[in-house]
């Protein structure tokens, strides 16, 4: 079964941090199995041009300020055996799946360079259909991680 959690940037986030956490969480010595497979995938938008594809949401519907991405992880148990081709799958069910998430541009990049393979989750703070910003609050926070189980089930 896997966890979520989401991170907290402890500075305030900028369109540069979130260009810098695209950066590294995309990086091929973390993600690529091979010469053909990189375990990278955006839902609602192309993984190569995130970055401008989400700066251009946020001009489109005037939303250039405060928050600018959110960063959430689902990491499975060293114990639980799982391939890093199931693990992104799994992933991607989750990011496209879950309502909450609908609308929103999300890259999706799966971890294979540890012993507990995780998926990276960098999520536009502006939705590309409404243009609204995500929020979400605990009791949010605690389904999310329901659903998520649901999809490792």
């Amino acid at each position: 079964m896997a966890i979520i959690h989401f991170i907290n940037s402890k500075s305030k986030q900028t369109v540069k941090g979130m260009a810098y956490v695209l950066r590294y969480t995309t990086q091929d010595s973390k993600t690529k199995l091979s010469d053909k497979v990189k375990l990278v995938t955006g839902v609602n938008c192309n993984a190569d041009s995130a970055y401008t594809e989400f700066c251009n949401t946020k001009k489109l519907f005037d939303k250039q300020d405060g928050r600018q991405y959110y960063h959430f992880v689902q990491s499975f148990d060293v114990d639980e055996n799982i391939s890093p081709q199931l693990a992104h799958e799994i992933a991607l069910r989750f990011a496209s799946e879950t309502e909450k998430f609908n609308g929103f541009e999300i890259v999706v990049s799966t971890h294979c360079d540890r012993d507990h393979i995780h998926s990276h989750f960098v999520m536009n703070s502006v939705n590309a259909e409404s243009g609204k910003k995500f929020h979400i609050n605990e009791s949010e926070v605690e389904e999310l991680m329901a659903q998520s189980d649901s999809k490792t089930a």
